[in-house]
């Protein structure tokens, strides 16, 4: 790997890193998880805890919005 696929290859990891050491506190994972958000295009997909299956996509604006994935596309729950 040359150092410049290798360095554009830790850079794109950082945000990972980032989130996974900003779990340490509410505040610092609130802060790392809207950088993300801004840096993002389209949509954020989390699953729903306590609910297998269930996916919350959270779009730019902070809507949320719960459904599923089926053939590749989000479907919002009640619409299945």
């Amino acid at each position: 790997m040359s150092k410049k696929s290798q360095k554009k290859s830790i850079e794109n990891n950082v945000d990972i890193v980032a989130l996974a050491i900003s779990h340490q506190t509410q505040k610092c994972f609130d802060e790392v998880a809207s950088q993300i958000r801004k840096e993002t295009e389209g949509p954020l997909y989390e699953s729903v805890n306590g609910q297998p299956g269930l996916i919350r996509q959270i779009g730019h604006d902070g809507e949320v919005i719960i459904g599923t994935f089926k053939n590749q596309t989000f479907i919002k729950a009640g619409n299945v």
